[in-house]
């Protein structure tokens, strides 16, 4: 079957062919070594779950390199010199091909970057050259992760640093320290409430809502005007900068990462940075919460003010 068209392969190539044969034979082998488990030694067991990994690298290495090829024909059917506006020819071909593999459109374009960045292009040659293997970057999340920075090749050198330095050394790493770099300034505007359009819709709402409780309940006026008032005085803050923002909220008893994130509306991750920035510049520092009676689990890490 061709992948691309859908249609019954007809004389196939001997590399496709034995390709497909190859992909047929490790399904069946696979089921074989997993019912002989039990009948090998503990060294066999585990080098076999160290190649097993290897082969993973390498599945995911062909389909990134499969459909870097499905993008490469689709601009080629194009024609040299003819402008696809916006790629849409392109991306209306990919979303077709996609449907036909199973996989998000997304997933295809993602992959193709993945192949051309870090091993099919001249850049890949000299940075391979320059960087070194990255063969112990064995999840293609490594390379998926760098590809969201500005420096992929910067960040993935980094993620093989890492690896070296700690075997243990996660995607789930790998994507945190890309999200620290992007982490904005302590001097970022956070925008007022008043000019973000689903605050300013939800309290349209809330003020029909309220006007049909009082409606119902006139006794209740007095206790939903005292509401009222209160957040028509939230909502004619100015924007404040990240660093306000954070120190009000301390003051208002907000003292841990999770709880400022979520009032914040902000990832963990950037609260964190801010966070350990405050502290390095000698304007918060970090302790460890009382912990209730029976509690169990890791203290919780709190934040203050520095004061004088």
């Amino acid at each position: 079957m061709n992948t691309l068209t859908g249609a019954t392969m007809s004389n196939p190539s001997p590399i496709a062919s034995s390709a497909i044969q190859f992909f047929n034979n490790v399904e069946m082998t696979a089921d074989n070594i997993i019912s002989e488990l039990p009948n090998m030694n503990d060294l066999e067991i585990i080098q076999i779950r160290m190649q097993a990994r290897t082969f993973g690298r390498v599945s995911w290495r062909i389909e990134c390199a499969c459909d870097a090829e499905i993008m490469n024909r689709e601009s080629q059917r194009r024609g040299r010199g003819v402008k696809d506006l916006e790629e849409k020819g392109v991306t209306a071909a990919v979303i077709k091909h996609a449907a036909e593999i199973g996989v998000a459109p997304k997933t295809i374009f993602r992959n193709a970057a993945v192949h051309k960045t870090f091993f099919n292009s001249d850049s890949a040659v000299s940075n391979k050259e320059k960087y070194g293997s990255l063969d112990m970057l064995e999840e293609k999340d490594f390379f998926l992760a760098a590809m969201t920075t500005d420096d992929p090749w910067g960040f993935v050198e980094k993620f093989a640093q890492e690896k070296v330095k700690n075997p243990f050394f996660s995607t789930g790493d790998a994507w945190r320290m890309t999200k620290e770099d992007k982490t904005p300034p302590l001097d970022s505007t956070v925008p007022a409430l008043c000019d973000e359009p689903e605050v300013v819709a939800a309290w349209e709402t809330l003020q029909v809502a309220f006007r049909g409780m009082i409606n119902a309940a006139p006794r209740l006026q007095n206790v939903i005007n005292g509401y009222l008032e209160e957040l028509q005085y939230e909502l004619t803050l100015p924007s404040q900068t990240v660093e306000e923002v954070i120190f009000d909220l301390l003051t208002q008893g907000y003292d841990e990462a999770d709880q400022i994130a979520g009032r914040m509306k902000r990832d963990r991750i950037y609260v964190i940075v801010w966070l350990n920035r405050l502290c390095e510049i000698g304007k918060l520092e970090s302790f460890e919460k009382e912990r209730a009676p029976g509690a169990r689990g890791a203290a919780r890490t709190g934040y203050r003010e520095i004061i004088g």
